[in-house]
């Protein structure tokens, strides 16, 4: 017995279930450490490949920005060189204007020098910075020639400024009326807010951005000592790949700061100049390395806690046993013995401790179980006793209801038979309750109002509807009819069939009355402005006509050509008004015009046909709009672009070119799909003072244009009818002086 003990113990260490479990563990989390090795691996590729994506994405992002930074700058001396006043200066050698052009236009923080030249290339006037210039022949440079041979603006390419730092020139051509190049306004650009752009767009730190010209000069550079001096890059090998028109990542070694970088790069489209984004390798792969060192630590944590999992894993496993021993004595001394069991495993073990609570559970149930009976039997008489109670108070209080003398309150039986009525119901039929007892209702309904009333009783005897409500009309017991809103319900059997329906009868005969005489007093009203609105605009024609012949056949001065052309204006708005209330009228009241699909593009060229052929006015109206757009609308949705683009025909200057600017686009605005109808125009613009009363009733820009502030509410009011809405922006944003832009959004029309 002995050897036997000493034998069992000698086994005891390995054979453990503790250790058991340890071993096959660390087995199991063998193929995770492998893993975990070769995913630290691949990690480090993918991080790699996305810090070069970065640069290169970030590359690609400032040199994409150069054109727009020039561009912009370009459109704001043309804006300079494209006043009447800069023309007439230039006409008329004004050198005094045209300086103060210079001064004013340096004002922008982007240009820091301007100068003009007349059509031989030669400097004629400038800001101080060039004042040293004037006198000098220019023509040599492209910035100069070109705009004067061709006529339109041309960007030079980067050389020192007046500090030497590099400055871009941009050339734009001051024109006549005839298309006369009359001399060139050169603004001197500096790249020093591009240079801040660039600062912006770095993502990483320890990177560097720069731009460089044809001879690969720094033009910026986020270090500026290097912009400052225009340093030579040209031997930097990323920068001899840009320059030849590629892009892409390159390691390499700058010889100008004498570090390992990694670069991306990409050219900026044509002009010729490049842009790099770098890095010096030991910072862009630093977290590469971290990642590395993380993972490793990660594994190597992993791997303990496998050990101390297995080793928590074994003591669970016995100690539960030792739990269920302990239990099953408690259950002798009737004490709390589920706290010791391990119920909440879902192995064996927690099935042995749920099978021996389940036998305790039973065992106790079965003991307790008499007195739940008598408990029940009790508590079953004491809620047969409320409900008793209940259902008298039930009845009470449906009885008060039945009898309030505010509604006609009526029982009938499934075959229209009435089977009890209040006072009110009495009176508003006129019938007493005994004679109305040994009626039917469908007798005393109007003969118009019955099958409605009994399609519905149908529908719900057949279970279809529990209630319905409806207008119904009754015939009195002397002769007289009574307008009532019933509103009806059944009350069911078990088996759903109808027992009896309520109705609540209300007499609303005054108010159909009254209603009757509303609309009526409404046709007549609508009838008498029609009839004034057509007898005014005939006058008014009758008066246009012999105006007109009056202006075309008399021999007339120019003031009694004034005086005859204003009552002429004064007649057309009156017109124009007359027509504008009545669209207002029917758009209103859904009068005339129905709603069907409609082409939204054959409209829009409609209106754009009739607005570009307007004798006299240089107008030029492009129009955009992708085939297959329908919208609902009526006939009026010509009018609603028509007042659009007539206003900034009206609004505009007759002695300046107009361009309008006509676009369809789709566009999803709060979860719904619309067309976008954008209409700009190049005139005068809206202040920022009147945009938020514009399209109110009678409210009207401070312009010398005719009009009565109808115009814009019509808009308004038929984009609402169509299901959309307008609004009005700047067409340069934050520049109301630059033209306006009227937004039209209408609900596409699903196919």
């Amino acid at each position: 017995m002995s050897r036997g003990n000493d034998h069992s113990t000698a086994k005891r260490w390995w054979q453990s279930i503790r250790v058991e479990i340890v071993l096959l563990v660390l087995l199991m989390t063998l193929p995770t450490i492998l893993l975990g090795v070769a995913g630290t691996l691949y990690y480090q590729g993918i991080l790699k490949q996305d810090i070069e994506d970065n640069q290169l994405g970030s590359a690609m992002t400032i040199s994409a920005l150069a054109p727009d930074y020039l561009q912009s700058s370009q459109l704001y001396l043309k804006s300079l060189a494209d006043r009447i006043l800069v023309i007439r200066a230039m006409e008329n050698n004004d050198l005094v204007l045209l300086h103060s052009v210079a001064v004013y236009g340096n004002n922008s923080t982007r240009v820091r020098g301007i100068y003009f030249t007349d059509s031989n290339g030669k400097i004629i006037e400038g800001t101080s910075e060039v004042a040293g210039l004037i006198g000098a022949d220019y023509y040599n440079h492209s910035y100069v020639s070109g705009v004067i041979k061709s006529g339109r603006p041309v960007i030079g390419d980067a050389e020192p400024g007046f500090d030497q730092r590099p400055m871009v020139p941009v050339g734009v051509p001051v024109v006549d009326a005839n298309g006369t190049v009359l001399g060139v306004l050169v603004g001197i650009v500096d790249l020093e807010e591009y240079s801040q752009i660039m600062d912006e767009s770095l993502a990483g730190r320890g990177q560097c951005a720069y731009l460089v010209n044809r001879t690969g000069h720094v033009m910026a550079h986020t270090n500026r000592s290097h912009a400052w001096m225009m340093t030579n890059f040209s031997s930097v090998p990323v920068v001899e790949r840009v320059l030849g028109g590629g892009s892409g990542i390159l390691e390499y070694e700058n010889p100008v700061d004498r570090m390992l970088m990694i670069g991306a790069y990409a050219p900026v489209e044509s002009f010729g100049w490049g842009v790099v984004v770098a890095t010096p390798t030991e910072i862009a792969y630093r977290p590469v390395w971290g990642a590395a060192w993380i993972m490793a630590a990660m594994i190597g944590i992993f791997s303990v806690g496998a050990v101390l999992l297995g080793i928590l894993v074994g003591n669970r496993i016995a100690s539960p046993i030792a739990s269920m021993s302990m239990a099953m004595k408690r259950v002798k001394e009737s004490g709390d013995y589920r706290r010791l069991l391990p119920l909440e495993r879902k192995d064996e073990v927690g099935d042995l401790a749920r099978a021996f609570d389940d036998m305790v559970y039973t065992i106790r149930r079965n003991m307790a179980e008499q007195d739940a009976s008598r408990r029940e039997i009790e508590e079953l008489a004491r809620r047969q006793e409320a409900s008793l109670a209940q259902l008298r108070e039930s009845e009470a209080r449906f009885r008060s209801y039945f009898e309030s003398p505010l509604v006609g309150i009526a029982i009938s039986s499934p075959d229209k038979q009435w089977l009890d009525l209040n006072d009110k119901a009495c009176e508003i039929l006129g019938y007493s309750r005994e004679e109305l007892l040994k009626m039917t209702w469908d007798m005393l309904t109007y003969p118009e109002d019955l099958s409605k009333n009994v399609e519905l009783l149908d529908r719900v005897i057949a279970g279809e509807i529990d209630t319905y409500t409806l207008e119904k009309r009754f015939v009195r017991k002397d002769g007289s009819l009574v307008s009532t809103y019933l509103s009806a319900g059944c009350i069911r059997n078990p088996d759903r069939s109808v027992k009896y329906m309520l109705s609540i009868i209300q007499d609303i005969t005054e108010e159909k009355r009254a209603e009757e005489a509303l609309k009526d007093a409404k046709a007549q009203a609508e009838l008498y402005l029609d009839l004034m609105g057509h007898d005014i605009n005939n006058m008014n024609q009758i008066a246009i006509g012999f105006l007109e012949m009056a202006l075309s056949t008399m021999d007339l001065s120019d003031d009694e050509r004034e005086l005859l052309d204003k009552p002429l204006r004064s007649i057309r708005n009156s017109s124009e008004l007359i027509s504008n209330v009545g669209k207002l009228q029917k758009a209103a009241g859904n009068q005339e015009f129905k709603m069907k699909r409609t082409d939204l593009c054959s409209v829009l060229g409609e209106v754009v046909r009739k607005s570009s052929d307007l004798p006299g006015r240089p107008i030029t109206v492009n129009f955009e709009c992708p085939p297959g757009s329908f919208v609902i609308a009526n006939e009026l949705l010509e009018d609603l672009f028509s007042n659009l683009i007539g206003n900034a025909i009206k609004h505009s200057d007759p002695g300046k070119p107009l361009t309008i600017d006509v676009r369809v686009s789709r566009q999803k605005e709060d979860d719904k799909d619309y067309y976008e109808i954008s209409i700009e125009d190049n005139g005068p613009g809206i202040p920022d003072a009147l945009k938020a009363k514009l399209f109110r009733r009678f409210e009207r820009g401070q312009t010398k244009a005719s009009g009565r502030g109808l115009g814009l509410y019509l808009v308004k009011t038929l984009a609402r009818e169509f299901g959309g809405k307008v609004r009005v922006e700047d067409r340069v944003p934050g520049d109301s002086g630059q033209g306006a832009k009227f937004i039209v959004l209408l609900p596409v029309l699903a196919e």
